[in-house]
């Protein structure tokens, strides 16, 4: 509860700092420059520039006047009017340049990008570039949820450095905002869906009502990675076999100690011992120097509400994936789906860039060029190996920043 209620403080925090919504501003933190021609970039969920872009908009600004806008999508207003408000906006402010202002949108900005170009009409003839996303369309709700919920899986193996650990127990950031903690503090190792569930059509097969019956696990790719590694202290119990399980960091209870892939034998503690002291002993025990090395492995929440498996299908990790898209559906969102029996198009040149990393695997470009999803007949298809949907603004940003700069000129 308390790192929820710290989260809660600091997005106050943000929304209380932020321009007002839906209007279009310079992008926080750069000097705007009305003699480069303007660029406009839109966030994903949440609608906050700065978590998405802290690291693509600067190199943008060398060229280009950066604009942007902050949304809030939970809002039961009608998605599309304010694409609509936005579009007349750019008319306004940017009457020599609107025309061919590109538009770059990630994860759900790409839906907003996508309803503005439809709202600047026929005389626009821009470039729209859409990372790891692109226009989706649902008839309902519910499908829109499964939808999305056919690219979200749960946690197995939750794992991060000792360091890191640490920090989030002092309710500290792992990496500065706009970023994401990088492989080497913080790692997961996913569940997949079965071959033949995961080649089942959304509109068909609700993704989000999935059995653990319908999931995959291969644990090779993540004793791999543990055996690449110094010391690993796992805190890991056999899902629904064993109530709650037994094993958690709070309660200094590793089930299995790895050092350099030996598994050596689990100290037993005085009672009274606090965490950090426990923690101290096992550095000694395992002879590690560096709290970067030593790794903490989970797989479940450990707090005192909330104990439940990552992969509990009711009360895990997906419990609260669908809790969220259900609010965004019933919101926003669900307004600026397209018609699933005659998608509409844009005719503008699009570029597509695809995390090549999924909870189901690697992301072919064959397959994200079949995408039923991309916005126009006119798109190219770009995938950006190593990385995944939530870090490829960070850790795909020079790929990105390179393609951008090739397909807009």
């Amino acid at each position: 509860m308390k790192y929820l209620k710290l989260y809660e403080d600091f997005r106050l925090y943000l929304e209380s700092t932020q321009p007002d919504k839906h209007t279009l501003c310079s992008f926080p933190g750069i000097e705007p420059d009305t003699k480069k021609p303007p660029f406009l970039i839109i966030p994903g969920g949440g609608g906050n520039p700065v978590s998405d872009f802290t690291q693509l908009a600067p190199l943008l600004s060398e060229k280009y006047d950066v604009i942007t806008f902050y949304y809030n999508e939970n809002v039961s207003s009608n998605g599309k009017d304010v694409c609509k408000k936005i579009a007349d906006e750019i008319k306004e402010k940017y009457p020599k340049d609107w025309k061919t202002l590109p538009i770059l949108g990630f994860s759900l900005g790409t839906t907003f990008g996508f309803w503005i170009i439809s709202s600047l009409g026929s005389d626009y003839n821009g470039k729209f570039v859409c990372i790891d996303a692109a226009a989706p369309n649902a008839a309902t709700p519910q499908q829109s949820i499964s939808s999305t919920m056919k690219n979200n899986t749960m946690r197995r193996f939750h794992c991060l450095t000792l360091s890191s650990y640490q920090e989030e127990l002092k309710g500290e950031r792992l990496a500065p905002e706009g970023q994401e903690p990088t492989p080497d503090q913080m790692i997961s190792f996913k569940y997949k869906y079965k071959p033949e569930v995961f080649e089942k059509d959304p509109k068909e097969f609700d993704f989000s009502k999935a059995k653990l019956s319908d999931f995959d696990l291969d644990e090779s790719e993540y004793e791999k990675w543990r055996n690449s590694k110094n010391v690993v202290v796992e805190f890991l119990d056999e899902p629904f076999k064993s109530g709650e399980g037994k094993h958690y960091p709070s309660e200094m209870s590793p089930s299995n100690i790895w050092v350099n892939s030996k598994k050596i034998e689990v100290p037993k503690v005085n009672i009274d011992i606090d965490i950090n002291e426990y923690f101290k002993l096992i550095m000694k025990l395992t002879d590690a120097k560096d709290t970067n090395n030593i790794w903490i492995v989970q797989d479940k929440n450990d707090s005192n509400s909330n104990k439940n498996f990552y992969c509990d299908i009711y009360k895990g990790d997906r419990f609260y994936t669908i809790e969220f898209l259900t609010k965004q559906a019933k919101g926003m969102v669900g307004s600026l789906q397209r018609n699933p029996d005659k998608p509409e198009k844009i005719d503008v040149d699009c570029l597509v860039i695809r995390a090549g990393k999924t909870d189901s695997g690697s992301l072919t470009k064959k397959e994200a060029e079949n995408d039923p999803n991309l916005p126009s007949d006119s798109t190219k298809v770009e995938i950006i190996e190593g990385v995944e949907h939530g870090n490829i603004c960070q850790h795909g940003v020079d790929e990105i920043f390179n393609l951008v700069n090739n397909f807009v000129k």
